[in-house]
């Protein structure tokens, strides 16, 4: 009996230490298995992401910058005018604006990008909640249709 139980101890021993714990992908892997992605997300602040999207080429084709949770004002701005400086973006074309008792959205279309801004009020908090930037010359990349 002992013998035997000896035995299934180390089968499964030998079963438990062969099995994959190194099975978390790493990012090369992804790459080698997909292709290179088509989006990439960051952490660029507190509690504020940023996502590129590129084109079929790898050039960025459009960021979405989004907060965990509202920010003022000034916070985007400054995050705008790192993600695409203001020389960067060519001359002003328009500006348009839709709000509710609530939310907004703010359009500012240059030469070369369109800058949108989501804005929205929790209780006595009013802020920015996202923004995109999108390149006016880049293409991103299609989904691959399955």
């Amino acid at each position: 009996m002992f013998q035997r139980s000896t035995s299934i101890i180390i089968v499964l021993t030998v079963l438990f230490l062969s099995l994959p714990f190194g099975a978390a992908q790493m990012s090369g892997d992804w790459r080698k298995h997909y292709g290179p992605p088509e989006a990439e997300r960051y952490i660029v602040r507190d509690a504020i992401t940023i996502t590129v999207f590129y084109s079929g080429e790898g050039r960025t084709c459009k960021a979405v910058i989004e907060a965990a949770k509202l920010q003022p004002p000034n916070i985007f701005e400054d995050l705008l005018n790192e993600v695409t400086p203001p020389s960067t973006r060519g001359k002003r074309v328009r500006s348009i604006g839709l709000s509710s008792s609530a939310n907004g959205l703010g359009v500012r279309e240059y030469e070369r990008v369109t800058i949108s801004l989501i804005t929205t009020a929790q209780g006595d908090a009013k802020g920015v909640q996202s923004a995109t930037i999108q390149w006016k010359e880049v293409q991103c990349k299609s989904p691959k249709q399955n």
